[in-house]
């Protein structure tokens, strides 16, 4: 059997690991913690708890021996009752503070798998998309031609919309990179109308405009689609071709 000052040695080892959890809560706030680390902080503590126990049901055996061997019957009935009352006391206060350690883990796990929770699903939602990504990156795709534009208003609105959707919307396009690919598209008439402008980023949107102020004429746009209409060739002979 072990001794009153091992046993003793033993009880306040305990009481630290008591202590120790106690400084965990209280700095959660201010430090990185999982629900990992709250769950070996907790078996700590159960562990600590059941160690308590054991120790201080030997050290009150113990002490209650040199009781028991007073002569005098009234005085050790008081030293036994004091001497109860004590331990009671021990250990009633160690269990509260076993109850509220572990209350407070408890919430601290709930808080933390909660969070872990959202930010595995944030995590998944974010990566499904850049799976599907890299799915299409590996697919070749046929290569799109930039489109050109001579200045014929009757193919404004296809090269406008191909140009706006290929170069004028990227965000992966600098103002310059825009600039040089609308010159290129351009030929004959459109390309002499933005000739003049200075070939630089910030007049990158003077030059879209001026090509949007020239041919975006919806009236004289919709007059040349009547007179296409009008000037189709009368078929004089049924033929497939025809």
């Amino acid at each position: 059997m072990r001794d009153l000052r091992e046993l003793y040695k033993l009880e306040s080892n305990l009481c630290r690991t008591f202590e120790t959890v106690r400084h965990f809560i209280a700095n959660a706030n201010s430090s990185v913690i999982t629900s990992e680390l709250i769950g070996v902080r907790l078996e700590r503590l159960e562990d600590a708890f059941k160690q308590f126990q054991l120790v201080r049901t030997e050290i009150e055996l113990q002490t209650d021996a040199e009781v028991t061997g007073v002569d005098d019957p009234e005085q050790e009935l008081a030293l036994m009752n004091a001497r109860a009352d004590e331990d009671a006391s021990i250990a009633m206060e160690k269990e509260n503070d076993f109850c509220n350690l572990k209350g407070e883990l408890l919430r601290l796990l709930s808080l933390t798998s909660g969070s872990d929770h959202v930010a595995k699903k944030s995590s998944t939602s974010i990566s499904e998309p850049l799976e599907t990504t890299a799915s299409l990156a590996r697919v070749k795709l046929p290569e799109i031609r930039l489109p050109t534009f001579n200045g014929d208003i009757n193919f404004w609105v296809t090269f406008r919309d191909s140009f706006h959707s290929l170069i004028h919307s990227s965000d992966q396009l600098t103002a310059m990179d825009k600039f040089f690919y609308l010159r290129s598209a351009l030929t004959g008439e459109a390309l002499q109308e933005v000739s003049s402008v200075e070939m630089t980023a910030a007049n990158y949107d003077v030059a879209w405009a001026a090509l949007k102020r020239r041919y975006e004429n919806r009236k004289l746009i919709v007059k040349n689609y009547i007179n296409a209409l009008f000037n189709v060739e009368v078929i004089r002979k049924e033929s497939y071709d025809g």
